[in-house]
């Protein structure tokens, strides 16, 4: 299993969850969607725990599939 997917699943090192809320919090905080990093720290774990980041990552790897194999035949660089 992927870390990143480790950690979306609430199965991941807790290392790397921290890091991944951290990083979060710190990005919420500074767009202004919270008043601290805690509260960004509160939100995000919030989020994870909800599960709504594992469907998003895995529509984005489906899209990104989706998307290569279509441009496959277009690319420069194909094998």
């Amino acid at each position: 299993m992927r870390m990143i997917e480790a950690v979306l699943q609430g199965d991941g090192e807790l290392a790397f969850t921290q890091q991944v809320l951290l990083n979060g919090a710190v990005r919420l905080q500074l767009i202004g969607k919270v008043g601290s990093i805690e509260e960004g720290l509160y939100a995000c774990k919030s989020l994870l725990d909800s599960g709504q980041p594992l469907e998003r990552y895995a529509e984005w790897r489906r899209l990104l599939r989706a998307f290569s194999v279509e441009n496959a035949s277009e690319s420069p660089l194909r094998l």
